[in-house]
This record gives C-alpha cells, sequence and structure tokens, in this order.
C-alpha cells in the first residue's frame, strides 16, 4: 500500500514520547508498504537529526515552523472554538504540501499521529483515514486544570474543552480511531461519535531491552521519562515523597536514579534528597536500566 503518515513532531531521531510511537509505526509499515511522512521541526539542528528518517520510509515532507509565529497562531485561537493547540502546530507551507500530496498521488491510506494535527487531512474523503490520538488531550487539559494554580487552571479548562469539542468533531471525520491505553478508549468511546475505535499501546523493543548476564545492583530503581512532562514530575515527586522514604527505611542502600531530559528545578531539587540521582538527558538508557553492581 502506499501510505501517508502525519505526525505533530518530526519523528525522528526517535527521543521522546512524540517520537518514539510513531518512529515505531512508520518503522514497521515500511517493511511493507511505501510510507511518506509529513511532520514538523522547530530548529536547524532537528531538521539536520531528522533527515536520519530517510533510511525508514519511502520519503518524507518536513517544514520549519517558528516558536513566536507558533505562539501567535496559539494566541490567536484563545477567542475562537478552535483549541490553541492546534494553531501550535498548524504550518502554512505543511498544509500546502499535504494538500499538493494527497492531490498528485494515489494513497491507500492516510494515518494521522495525535489530534492536533488530524486538521490537515480532515476534509480528504475519497482515501481511508485513520486517527491514532495516542493521548487523549482533552483528558489531560482537564487534568491540569485540577491541579494548577488559578488562572492557569482556568486557561487549561478552557483548552480541555474546547479540545473535547475537536476531538469529537475529528474523529466523525475518519473512518477508525485509536489511542493508547484503555482508559483512553474507554473516553474516546464515552464521546459516541459511532465510529470504529481501538487502542495499542507503547511496546518495547525485546530484541533491544533484554537482562544481561551480569550481576546487577538490586538496590537501584529507575524512572525514565522525559523531565518537563509534568505527568512525569508529579509521578517522581510524589514517590520520593510518600513510596521512597518507606523502601528505604526497609532498605537502606535503595537509590533512586531519575532518567530524561530537560528536568525542571524542581526536579533537580529532588537530586538532593538521601538516595536520588536526577541524570538529566543521557546517551543510552540501557546501561543505566542494566545496572550493575
Amino acid at each position: 500500500m502506499k501510505i501517508l503518515y502525519v505526525c505533530h513532531r518530526f519523528p525522528f531521531p526517535p527521543k521522546r514520547g512524540g517520537k518514539i510511537r510513531p518512529f515505531n509505526v512508520i518503522k514497521h509499515l515500511a517493511r511493507t508498504h511505501d510510507v511518506t511522512v509529513a511532520s514538523l521541526v522547530r530548529s536547524t539542528e532537528e531538521a539536520r537529526a531528522g533527515e536520519g528518517l530517510a533510511a525508514y520510509c519511502k520519503t518524507y515532507i518536513m517544514e520549519r515552523v517558528w516558536n513566536p509565529a507558533a505562539v501567535v497562531r496559539m494566541l490567536g485561537r484563545l477567542p475562537t472554538r478552535t483549541p490553541s493547540s492546534m494553531g501550535f502546530f498548524y504550518s502554512p507551507q505543511l498544509a500546502r504540501r499535504i494538500a499538493e500530496e494527497v492531490t498528485s498521488a494515489a494513497y491507500d491510506l492516510i494515518l494521522v499521529h495525535c489530534s492536533s494535527v488530524a486538521p490537515y487531512v480532515q476534509h480528504v474523503r475519497r482515501t481511508p483515514k485513520i486517527l491514532d490520538f495516542g493521548d487523549m488531550d482533552s483528558q489531560k487539559w482537564l487534568a491540569y486544570a485540577a491541579v494548577k494554580p488559578f488562572p492557569l487552571s482556568l486557561g487549561y479548562r478552557l483548552e480541555g474543552l474546547k479540545m473535547q469539542r475537536a476531538e469529537i468533531d475529528l474523529a466523525r471525520r475518519f473512518d477508525c480511531c485509536t489511542c493508547t491505553t484503555r482508559d483512553e478508549l474507554a473516553t474516546l468511546d464515552g464521546f459516541g461519535t459511532g465510529v470504529p475505535s481501538a487502542w495499542y499501546p507503547n511496546g518495547v523493543d525485546t530484541d533491544y531491552f533484554v537482562p544481561a548476564n551480569e550481576p546487577y545492583d538490586p538496590d537501584t530503581l529507575a524512572f525514565v521519562g522525559r523531565m518537563d512532562y509534568y505527568p512525569n514530575q508529579d509521578a517522581v515527586t510524589r514517590f520520593c515523597a510518600d513510596t521512597l522514604p518507606l523502601i528505604r527505611a526497609r532498605r537502606p542502600a535503595a537509590k533512586l536514579l531519575i532518567v530524561g531530559a530537560d528536568p525542571s528545578p524542581a526536579i533537580r531539587r529532588l537530586g538532593k534528597l538521601p538516595g536520588v540521582t536526577v541524570t538529566g538527558s543521557v546517551p543510552e538508557v540501557l546501561p543505566i536500566v542494566r545496572r550493575r553492581r
């Protein structure tokens, strides 16, 4: 099949959640199909690094968006029904190139990862389309609204409600919708769109992440994830406050490694706690999860 894959973050190198899932889907599909990828970069460095995707797909369409322009588009959507998130991931150049691509090439399938870029192909009618929401972003923003201080809480709630309305509308414009977890599927099905839906989880490369024969350190725990992402920050903060002290009460040598790029100042301060190390970005995760004695 000839497949067009549209995603919100250029999926190479796959070093963050928003890139890892689409990259592995593209890599898998490209084994037996012709896959064209369309996505965005935000810097010269990201564009240069993204060129490596050529080894995993037939071709790609890359357009750069400038953060100042993206912020202006976000702000411009505040008084409208359109979520600001969709302004952040909108590029007139990418919209034009995708429109030209679907007009000139006979695609058998269009796959979209993330609702924020679904508008690029929402009006395509003659080609089957699948929307992989991944996360149900509306619920993420609404969850933020419950924990963030005012007026941020109001902004997140408004964005969440707008995004939920957009998710329902977008789902009805696709032939099938997917997401990452059963809970997110329950949310999607609860929208009552009438569109077939399913879920498939993020996987693990079990050929790469395999146990080593060498002795490991049984007192080391590792949390791996981007540390500029609030759910990850909340998880390790709560773990350090509520759970790690209980573990260390029974195993005084227990250690926690917080592994992930761009830790916030609050996360870096966790490194001052007994037994806690905040690594920041690391070249390879595998040596850490295989921590030796």
